[in-house]
């Protein structure tokens, strides 16, 4: 017995140790695709954001077509009369020109042609625009002048936009805050055959719209959808806080009676995927810790015992 308990330990110590060597290489995986996704998007505007003498300047080129400046945005050139995408393309590059000569004009070219395949309804155009009024980059900070282009994207079919427009609206600060609005773009995006289940991260929309329609939270409550949300989220991406919510809402009887049973099972689901498929998530060993800590104190609330404890506590065990 005394030998196969220092195996076990000696196990244990193994796979905790190739744990966080694995946390760590994914740690700066996160760090180095998050700084590449800066570099791309930031850091040519950086220089520029705090030219504060051509800020209205900045702001006048891109009310053109938010319907605010009226006109034409400047003197036409060759890229104003190619295709959108080529306009956003040739755009960004006037910025990241702008960036490294300091020269405003570059900036206010660069935005005015942004601002044209926006408003020729090319939605990644108008995703970045937008993006420039809800961080107050180039342009005043303007929150529903942001989130009225982002809809304009979103409109388009652009996953991106429609996730991010979800988002904003349901956690949002008070004056763009509407979760009734966040609950329609949940939906759509859910709907949307472009959006691809990692890259737009589906498995935290069904997350969040099961929240919402278990709460009746900008919606009529309708436990059951929040149920099957909550299911497609567990089984299609082994999501652990999924997992979490499915024990949780048959320990509480959300769909209308208490289910022991199926509790139990979709908790100890929820700690084999916060062990194993944390990182995955981006979900930190701390935070995954935690919540399997809590998940093993509600299954000896709803009873746990014997077989069904002692597993719980060794799955916790190899986290520690």
């Amino acid at each position: 017995m005394d030998a196969a308990l220092l195996i076990f330990g000696a196990c244990a110590v193994f796979v905790r140790v190739l744990l966080t060597i694995l946390e760590t290489f994914m740690n700066a995986f996160i760090w180095v695709r998050r700084m590449a996704i800066l570099a791309a998007l930031v850091l040519p505007l950086i220089p520029l954001s705090s030219e504060a003498a051509g800020t209205n300047q900045h702001l006048s080129a891109l009310d053109t077509w938010n319907g605010v400046g009226g006109g034409s945005p400047g003197a036409m050139s060759l890229e104003h009369d190619a295709d959108p995408m080529s306009r956003f393309v040739a755009g960004r590059r006037y910025l990241i020109g702008a960036a490294g000569s300091g020269q405003d004009k570059l900036a206010e070219k660069g935005l005015a042609l942004i601002a044209s395949a926006a408003r020729d309804g090319f939605a990644p155009a108008a995703r970045f625009a937008g993006s420039l009024y809800l961080e107050g980059m180039l342009v005043p900070r303007d929150l529903p002048r942001g989130v009225g282009l982002l809809t304009m994207a979103a409109d388009a079919g652009d996953p991106e936009s429609q996730r991010e427009l979800g988002d904003l609206l349901a956690d949002g600060e008070a004056q763009i805050r509407d979760l009734g609005k966040a609950v329609h773009w949940y939906r759509t995006v859910l709907n949307n055959p472009a959006a691809d289940p990692s890259r737009d991260r589906l498995f935290e929309v069904q997350m969040r719209l099961a929240t919402l329609l278990a709460e009746g939270l900008g919606t009529p409550a309708d436990p059951d959808a929040a149920l099957t949300l909550w299911q497609q989220a567990a089984t299609d991406s082994n999501y652990p806080p999924a997992w979490h919510a499915l024990g949780d809402a048959h320990a509480s009887g959300l769909a209308g009676k208490v289910d022991t049973k199926a509790a139990m099972k979709a908790y100890h689901k929820a700690l084999h995927a916060y062990s194993t498929g944390g990182l995955k998530f981006q979900i930190g060993r701390h935070t995954a810790l935690k919540e399997s800590e809590r998940i093993v104190e509600q299954m000896v609330s709803l009873g746990a015992k014997g077989n069904t404890l002692k597993k719980a506590r060794a799955q916790l065990a190899l986290m520690n």
